[in-house]
């Protein structure tokens, strides 16, 4: 659905355009992305359902600003005796073109809403060769993407008969059972309590991979006060890094610095100093990364971070292959020792004890990969402050400032 937002509600922050241009600053978007914006959601949901199911509430979970493009959100939509249902919203122009797509529409993927067809879904289940799906099935969104990937969850009336169905626009799910039987080979040989994801089928005409569940909580709740799972971490990531990969795939410094600019461009648009100070800690980073020889042809996770492991006991199961590839091992290393920090600056420990556990348990190693890893720690902190750090959430500079002081110690220590 389309529409633009009653003129009283955007003028509370002088247009929807002053804010996507980033002329009123990071105040005036979190007033937004927490009030005005969920309340013109409502008020166009209000307008399509029906006389019993008016009195909506949208709740902002996610948000993003392109500056001078647009200003997006993703909406968690409450109508009392429902389930919450997930949406997407796009501010795009002024006088402030809206967008909202609610689950499961998504017009760049139109086989979504057929995966909510129980009929047609239990088709496609039984097609697979999964069992326990014939009665009781029920389906639920977790990650809600639209033109990028969806996530539900699938229930069975047998508690044991659950899948996770992670559908895409491309044949990246293909490339992802595919990585994901290379990081189980890989701790096979190893032989440590780790394991992999299960996929259990690969529907190609949907474009959908369908995992099993697995037991235990994200390492991203747990780790703030647990070194040793950490260390365990490490241990699991340096088995998938010692077998070995193929020639070539080499990382890109260059590359992984624009991502993280991209990421960052709302930062650099509302808030001088901290923009300054961001790329300033960018350039010389990368510059530094740029100088050091680099490693290629191993194995490599490409997420390997806190929510992407599950702990239960003393086994890890580890999650999400869409980037398994090749390259320099200090870039996984460095994505990990950042997000480490990140859980533990959350949590309100030390990242320093967390890392110091991780580099135990992955072990002994060439002094270049540990100094390319300690910069692309950097290099990720920095990403995680256009990306982790929501605008629509309180306290938006103070806690960008309090990303970078992290980011700059980290690169001062050089370790």
């Amino acid at each position: 659905m389309t529409g633009s937002p009653a003129a009283g509600a955007a003028g509370t922050v002088g247009g929807v355009q002053a804010l996507i241009d980033c002329r009123r600053g990071a105040p005036a978007v979190e007033q937004f992305l927490a009030k005005d914006g969920p309340q013109l959601v409502a008020g166009a949901l209000r307008a399509v359902l029906p006389d019993g199911a008016r009195d909506v509430r949208c709740e902002v979970t996610r948000s993003r600003l392109l500056p001078h493009r647009k200003l997006s959100a993703y909406v968690d939509v409450h109508v009392p005796g429902a389930p919450a249902r997930p949406a997407a919203v796009v501010w795009t122009g002024d006088p402030g073109r809206m967008e909202v797509l609610v689950a499961p529409v998504d017009p760049a993927f139109p086989q979504l809403a057929s995966l909510y067809n129980l009929a047609h879904l239990a088709e496609l289940l039984t097609g697979a060769g999964q069992r326990g799906f014939d009665k009781g099935l029920a389906v639920r969104a977790l990650r809600y993407r639209p033109g990028q990937r969806h996530v539900l969850r699938i229930d069975g009336t047998d508690p044991q008969a659950s899948l996770y169905a992670k559908c895409y626009r491309d044949h990246t799910g293909a490339r992802a059972v595919a990585g994901s039987h290379q990081v189980a080979a890989a701790l096979a040989s190893w032989g440590g309590p780790a394991r992999v994801a299960h996929a259990r089928a690969y529907l190609g005409p949907e474009r959908v991979v369908l995992w099993a569940t697995a037991d235990g909580a994200p390492l991203s709740q747990l780790v703030a006060h647990d070194p040793t799972l950490a260390r365990a971490a490490g241990a699991a990531l340096r088995a998938l890094h010692d077998a070995g990969g193929r020639a070539g795939g080499a990382s890109s410094p260059t590359a992984e610095a624009a991502a993280t600019r991209r990421a960052c461009a709302h930062v650099i648009a509302l808030h001088e100093r901290s923009g300054s100070r961001l790329l300033q800690l960018l350039e010389r980073t990368v510059a530094d990364l740029e100088d050091m020889p680099a490693e290629t042809g191993y194995q490599l996770h490409g997420d390997f971070k806190c929510d992407n492991i599950l702990v239960d006991g003393d086994i890890l199961t580890i999650l999400d292959f869409d980037r398994v590839t090749t390259g320099d091992p200090a870039l996984d290393l460095g994505k990990l020792r950042a997000d480490l920090r990140w859980w533990a600056l959350a949590g309100g420990t030390d990242g320093d004890g967390l890392v110091a556990a991780l580099l135990d348990g992955y072990g002994p190693m060439p002094r270049p990969r540990a100094a390319r890893a300690a910069r692309y720690d950097v290099l990720f902190q920095l990403r995680s402050v256009g990306r982790r750090v929501l605008l629509h959430q309180p306290r938006w500079a103070e806690t960008v400032d309090a990303c970078l002081t992290l980011a700059a110690r980290t690169a001062r220590s050089g370790r």
